[in-house]
This record gives C-alpha cells, structure tokens and sequence, in this order.
C-alpha cells in the first residue's frame, strides 16, 4: 500500500445508534480528528492540517477543560493526542469549513 494512503482500523460501536443525529455527527467528527491525530503520530508527519465541518466540535477543544462542565472522553483523547503531537516536534492545525453553508467563511484553530 502506498504511504500516502491511509485505511482506518475499524471502530467499534455502541449505542450511539440511539442518540439523536446531531450528537451522532459531533461523535463522527470528534472520531475522525482523533483517527487524523494517530495518522500523523504514527508517519511523524511535521505538518498537518486537519478539517472538520464540525464548529462545535473544535470550539469544544478550544475551550478550557477546568472551566467546562462536561469532560467528553473524546475531547479529553483529541487534546492528549495533540499535546503528544507538540511533544514529538510536530505542528499540527485544525480548521473549520462550513460543511453545507456555502464557503463564505473559514476559521482556523492551530495548536
């Protein structure tokens, strides 16, 4: 298989079949950037950037896990993912792109 190709080890599911659509995507997206961090862990990629539709997702990795009131395992597993990313030399950014809005607007959020 070529380097610059990437399959994804399967996932296993629970549940969440049950929780309403909107959680499902936030799961989705939150498992998606996590498996993106563990590809550039693993090539010891020096730059990456990781694009999610996904607002909420990076607005809740962005905010202050002291002060927040749920402490989602995800979150919690991307911010140590990234924080072993910083400690191997590695820069990685994570950017929102409107996933159904149109491209009028875009944000970056860089660790």
């Amino acid at each position: 298989m070529p380097r610059n190709w990437y399959m994804p080890l399967p996932i296993q599911y629970s549940s969440e079949s049950q929780m309403p659509p909107r959680k499902l995507g936030f799961i989705g997206e939150c498992r998606a950037s996590l498996e993106a961090l563990k590809y550039a862990l693993l090539l010891k990629l020096h730059r990456t950037l990781i694009l999610s539709d996904s607002r909420n997702t990076l607005e809740s990795l962005q905010s202050n896990p002291f002060k927040s009131k749920t402490h989602n395992p995800l979150i919690m597993e991307i911010r140590k993912n990234i924080d072993q990313c910083h400690e191997r030399g590695l820069q990685i950014a994570l950017a929102w792109v409107p996933g159904h809005l149109g491209m009028q607007e875009t944000n970056t959020w860089t660790w």
